[in-house]
């Protein structure tokens, strides 16, 4: 499926009350898409679809919530037969330091009031099946410089995950998997008490056993259950790692002194603890170590490292965020001129991004699969042209992907493994302009046009 078909079946449910500026909302995403490394007025040549695209980002008809809701409606009809379905949350950072006259903008990271970063806030959900990212099922942006209805901002991730379980069918099961910045008593007690299936990384060294231990301390009297190798990203390299569980009680730090006195009943949580720690002293860096909280069972090594995986696939949604702002559609650049118009259009290419990161994770899921199933007769076609060598090659997913990221700048040595996400995405681009000009040129020889050869 091309990129425009894709586009037409992922938005046909969009509903802007007129059709003239649902027909220009698709034309507007496909010339984006095809140049989603540059700003508007640089991807878009023709003047009128220029102007068009400012003002479909401009009318109030046009919002965020009726952009996105078509991906989430395609993304839960993509897992509603799977029984399994991981739900990674997390948030983003939108920075715009350099375009401070963007109305609606405000302070973003470190302290509030600490003007050195400027922007807004994205909170994220990505269902993952099967080892496959199947799509991004919660957008919430918002901005420090415009009211919030949340009385904390971390009410986002209870409003995060209670939207998601709306949409949960009979008979399946969501794990919400959190990183660190979730670690809070309230969010962990909203999910005991809904018998919510998750997982969450501690960053907090919580009080345990009545006040007087620290869990760091009670983690370090556990014997190890066992060891094994674990993949370490940053070093990418293998290292070996001690594995202990079990249970623990935890307080609420909150509410251990309330105007000075202390509180007779102090809110507890029972709950279920791995501690993944890289054995030995590396050089030049601090040793891995992971303290996960889950409601999943831990009745057996097989269970533990289930959990283990389970967390580990949270790095989808990393490299999701550097799909959409670093290499590929670097939203950051863009110049509207506030803050409504610019998360209009970060929904725009926060589901493009989706669709080249789900094209990427083919190559490690299914990678003997017909390139088919990505790719259209045209763009195979052309594929093999640019590619001769391989023409008696049958056209894999991954061989295909490998081709497409050659025109992007992957070497395709045999030591160089699987190609990047912005390899990709460029060589993604390269060829859209090849069908682009394959389709002009068919039309201009149908019409017995002459032209240069």
């Amino acid at each position: 499926m091309n990129l425009d078909s894709w586009l037409i079946t992922e938005f046909k449910d969009i509903d802007f009350g007129d059709q003239r500026l649902e027909d220009r909302f698709i034309l507007t995403s496909s010339l984006l898409a095809r140049n989603s490394n540059e700003t508007i007025n640089r991807a878009i040549e023709d003047w009128d679809d220029k102007k068009g695209a400012y003002r479909l980002f401009q009318n109030n008809k046009v919002t965020a919530e009726k952009i996105f809701s078509c991906h989430k409606k395609r993304t839960f009809e993509r897992i509603k037969n799977e029984t399994l379905i991981q739900m990674n949350h997390d948030s983003t950072f939108f920075s715009f330091n350099t375009k401070r006259s963007i109305e609606g903008l405000g302070t973003i990271g470190g302290k509030v009031g600490d003007e050195s970063t400027w922007g807004f806030v994205g909170h994220y959900c990505q269902a993952l099946a099967g080892g496959q990212p199947q799509g991004i099922v919660n957008y919430r942006p918002w901005s420090r410089g415009k009211d919030l209805t949340w009385d904390v901002e971390s009410e986002r991730w209870e409003e995060g995950i209670e939207e998601v379980e709306k949409n949960r069918l009979p008979g399946q099961k969501f794990i919400h998997v959190c990183d660190r910045e979730a670690d809070q008593f309230e969010l962990l007690k909203f999910l005991e008490e809904r018998s919510f299936d998750y997982v969450v990384r501690s960053s907090h060294d919580r009080i345990v056993q009545g006040g007087n231990h620290y869990l760091s301390w009670h983690l370090k009297k556990m014997s190890p259950k066992y060891g094994f190798k674990i993949y370490h990203s940053k070093s990418r390299q293998y290292v070996e790692a001690s594995v202990k569980y079990g249970e623990v009680e935890i307080e609420n730090p909150k509410l251990r002194f309330e105007k000075n006195n202390l509180v007779s009943v102090i809110p507890k949580l029972k709950l279920k603890v791995i501690e993944v720690s890289e054995l030995g002293q590396p050089e030049n860096r601090d040793p891995m170590r992971w303290v996960l909280f889950t409601s999943l069972p831990l009745d057996s090594e097989e269970s533990v490292k289930k959990v283990i995986e389970i967390y580990k696939q949270r790095w989808h949604i990393e490299t999701y965020f550097k799909a959409l702002k670093e290499g590929c559609c670097r939203v950051e650049h863009c110049g509207l001129k506030s803050y409504d118009r610019l998360i209009k259009y970060v929904a725009v290419f926060s589901i493009l991004a989706w669709r080249l990161y789900w094209a990427r994770h083919l190559q490690s899921t299914n990678p003997e699969a017909p390139a088919e199933i990505a790719f259209t007769p045209i763009e195979i076609e052309l594929i093999r042209y640019k590619n001769p060598k391989f023409d008696s090659h049958p056209l894999t997913i991954s061989l295909a992907l490998k081709l497409v990221s050659k025109m992007g700048g992957f070497n395709m040595r045999k030591g160089d493994g699987d190609p990047g996400i912005i390899s990709l995405w460029r060589g993604y681009i390269k060829l859209q302009d090849k069908v682009d000009g394959y389709i002009l040129a068919l039309d201009m020889i149908k019409k017995k046009k002459k032209f240069l050869t």
